[in-house]
């Protein structure tokens, strides 16, 4: 007979040796090159505790069943790769009478389930056990409706809440019994987990489970359920209580602040306990979530260019109707759903308000809209017609429909005059002798982000331009709910001035144009790193920090315009934009509000900011 020692010894030295086995006792297979003192990583504490757990959950899935809602749930859980999942219960729809409905019941749900590559545990709720037949059928499969098992240490308590008189909701004494035996067998464990169907801590009259809840006093304890369709965490006498929403059962979907959603649940249990994380179902995607295929086919939506509307142009200084043409091109493959909403500047109406129709695959529409003026309205009071428009490729496979969403600006525009100064500008700052006619509540463009601009509120701006003998004139003041002045780079308010001094006909905005940003904070440096174009020496700025915005005062040597045009110049191309920063709401990042639209976006038009010379 071998020495037991040494066999002892020689498994230590191969367990110890092996690079798979000390992988698989959680110890890190780590290896590297990197041999510098410095390290491209934070650390190596790789997060492969063995005593973590990693689970998922699944959620109601009848009262009202959406087909197809399972089966993605499993694809989407195969990708997720939990160690196994649980559930809170109703599986099917029940209501039936008769053995042989009930299982057709169970064999389809069964079927969706099919694909799962890791255990599923059941934890039954009323579809499935509500009536004594239905409890009968479950059993039958499933063997018992209320169990635990303790897993790395953690008890995994599993109870049923339709276990009152002829299977009515209510836990029974027997069941008590059962909890009570359990928790007692497992005082020290690392975490307790209960799942249930019905959350019964809010139900006053459930004694049954009042008594379970007595036994979990005291312990590190988190409670599931289901059942209302509807998510909502609370804490309560040191429990932590979660009730899912739904994976696949009856819901509005209205959203998470709703409790309205389909979900999939990922708990992991540390050392400090569940760490829960909510996963949207419909926010899961596997690899090819964006393929060429799926680039080219939503792309022109996407990227907005597949809706295009034209500027209404007039002469005069004031506005009272004219027409712009809307064209839907669609390019797909496939019918798309549109609708246009519009968000009109007061005084201003549109015919027709609103558009909802379906664009046949690879074709196109185009209808006028009619924009008329409840009265004459000053030009530079003029603000866009915001389109709201929304585009659905509806699914051919019970999949989500793609839904894209984003916003066009009809431009009602007219050149303005430029007039002479009435007295000298000094450069200081201080705007109180302009009077700043233009009005921008509604901006014609919005860099980057669209969604980062709440409205007029967050952000918008007045201006006025001029000139004399010897300069150009910009004059700006910025009304801002949360001024910020001592960002850095482009992380702060400023102003973005644009002028182009072409003459008439040149439509190349590049070639003559510059940028100036000007701001309270903004540095030589900043300004330098980011103005554009050939800036004309002599240009001098000034800018005041306000206490609900900025001021800005600019002045060109007018030389820059008689360069161009000779010394009866005659026009001077402008355009205006205020970079808004909200510490509050720096997530969304800086927001440019512009006048008229950015110089190179694709919703300019060459009659935009065109000033006469008066």
């Amino acid at each position: 007979m071998r020495n037991p020692i040494f066999l002892f010894v020689l498994l230590l030295f191969i367990v110890c040796s092996s690079p798979a086995l000390v992988s698989s006792f959680g110890q890190s297979d780590f290896q590297t090159d990197v041999t510098t003192e410095a390290k491209p990583w934070t650390h190596l504490k790789i997060n492969n505790d063995p005593a973590l757990i990693r689970f998922a959950m699944v959620s109601d899935h009848a009262g009202g069943p959406r087909p197809g809602i399972l089966l993605e749930a499993v694809k989407k859980l195969n990708l997720l790769q939990p160690e196994f999942v649980l559930s809170v219960g109703d599986f099917i729809e029940g209501y039936e009478d008769t053995e042989g409905q009930l299982n057709t019941q169970w064999d389809n749900f069964m079927k969706n389930l099919a694909g799962l590559e890791m255990p599923f545990f059941f934890v039954p709720g009323n579809h499935d056990v509500g009536r004594p037949l239905w409890s009968e059928v479950y059993r039958k499969r499933f063997g018992v409706e209320y169990f635990h098992f303790v897993y790395k240490n953690v008890l995994f308590l599993c109870l049923s809440t339709n276990d009152g008189p002829e299977k009515n909701t209510g836990i029974s004494q027997e069941q008590v019994d059962y909890a009570s035996r359990v928790l007692s067998k497992y005082p020290d464990v690392h975490w307790t987990l209960v799942f249930q169907h019905k959350p019964l801590w809010n139900d006053s009259k459930a004694e049954g489970w009042k008594k379970i809840e007595a036994l979990l006093a005291g312990r590190r304890c988190t409670v599931f359920a289901g059942h209302t369709h509807n998510y909502l965490s609370q804490e309560k006498d040191g429990i932590s209580f979660i009730n899912l929403a739904t994976t696949g059962g009856g819901s509005s979907l209205l959203g998470p602040e709703s409790g309205e959603f389909d979900q999939i649940a990922w708990v992991t249990v540390t050392d400090k306990g569940p760490r829960v994380a909510n996963l949207l179902l419909d926010g899961i995607y596997d690899k090819d979530l964006r393929t060429p295929e799926k680039a080219s086919k939503f792309a022109p939506f996407a990227r907005g260019g597949a809706i295009s509307v034209s500027p209404v142009l007039y002469h005069g200084e004031t506005f009272s109707a004219g027409t712009s043409h809307l064209k839907i091109s669609n390019r797909s493959d496939q019918p798309v759903r549109v609708q246009i909403l519009a968000e009109l500047p007061d005084g201003i109406q549109m015919s027709p308000g609103s558009l909802s129709s379906t664009i046949a695959a690879a074709s196109e529409t185009e209808i006028d809209l009619k924009i008329t003026a409840s009265h004459p309205i000053a030009s530079t009071d003029l603000q866009p017609v915001v389109l709201h428009w929304t585009v659905t490729f509806d699914s051919m496979d019970n999949m989500p429909s793609t839904i894209l969403c984003g916003e066009k600006r009809i431009m009602i525009d007219s050149p303005f005059p430029l007039n002479r100064v009435k007295q000298p500008v000094t450069i200081d700052g201080d705007l109180s002798e302009w009077t700043l006619p233009f009005s921008v509540t509604q901006p014609a463009d919005v860099w980057h982000n669209p969604k980062g601009w709440k409205g007029p509120n967050d952000g918008s701006f007045k201006f006025n331009t001029a000139f004399d003998d010897n300069y150009y004139y910009v004059a700006i003041k910025t009304s801002d709910n949360e001024p910020c002045f001592d960002g850095w780079k482009y992380w702060e308010d400023f102003a973005v001035v644009s002028v182009d001094g072409s003459p008439a006909g040149s439509a190349d905005r590049k070639k003559n144009s510059f940028i100036l940003m000007l701001g309270p904070e903004i540095s030589p440096e900043q300004s330098s790193e980011y103005s554009e174009g050939a800036i004309p020496e002599g240009v001098i700025s000034k800018c005041r920090a306000l206490s609900d915005g900025f001021e800005v005062e600019a002045a060109i040597p007018i030389t820059y315009l008689k360069k161009l045009q000779g010394e009866d110049w005659k026009q001077v191309y402008l355009n205006i934009g205020f970079a808004d920063f909200d510490r509050s709401d720096a997530r969304e990042g800086v927001t440019i509000l512009f006048w008229r639209p950015e110089w190179k976006s694709p919703a300019a038009y060459p009659e935009a900011g065109l000033f006469l010379r008066n």
